[in-house]
């Protein structure tokens, strides 16, 4: 919606909120979201964008289950280590490190994904899955001492700014 437009209506009504009242906008919406085939909740500088839905490869998917498992015991891992205030920031770099490690992993660590992203395919209960269960495993194995650095910087730089 245009700006005029939502300036008119509030020096009109004081209420931006009045023109769910107005039938000429109620009629402009809904032929708005008939064009489109659905909703339209993002506005329509965005309406292009909506209306042409990037297509996800099977490749993508696969590594948005494998990271949604990884970064799910690797929260549940770094929560136990009691790091107060600055888990969001250390968790964050945590993240990025283990996409790192995820793009340029050695063989045997790709081997070892292939069999958890099997894991997860076949929708094997976390409780059963031997595969997950070697996670943390995975993780003390692919970081490397220049990542624990980061990790404890940023978790003391957080520390250290919280004391200040």
């Amino acid at each position: 919606m245009d700006e005029d437009r939502l300036a008119k209506q509030l020096a009109e009504t004081g209420n931006i909120m009045d023109l769910c009242q107005d039938p000429a906008w109620l009629e402009e919406t809904a032929q708005i979201e008939k064009e489109c085939g659905g909703y339209v909740e993002a506005g329509l500088l965005l309406r292009e964008y909506a209306m042409s839905p990037q297509a996800v490869t099977p490749d993508q998917l696969q590594q948005v289950r494998l990271q949604s498992v990884l970064f799910a015991e690797l929260h549940q891992w770094m929560s136990t280590w009691q790091l107060g205030l600055s888990f969001e920031k250390t968790y964050t770099q945590a993240r990025q490190i283990v996409r790192h490690h995820l793009q340029s992993a050695t063989e045997e660590q790709a081997a070892w994904l292939q069999a958890l992203l099997s894991e997860i395919e076949q929708k094997t209960p976390s409780e059963q899955a031997p595969v997950r269960a070697q996670t943390i495993s995975w993780f003390r194995q692919v970081f490397t001492s220049e990542d624990w650095q980061q990790l404890a910087a940023i978790a003391a730089q957080e520390i250290y700014a919280g004391v200040s």
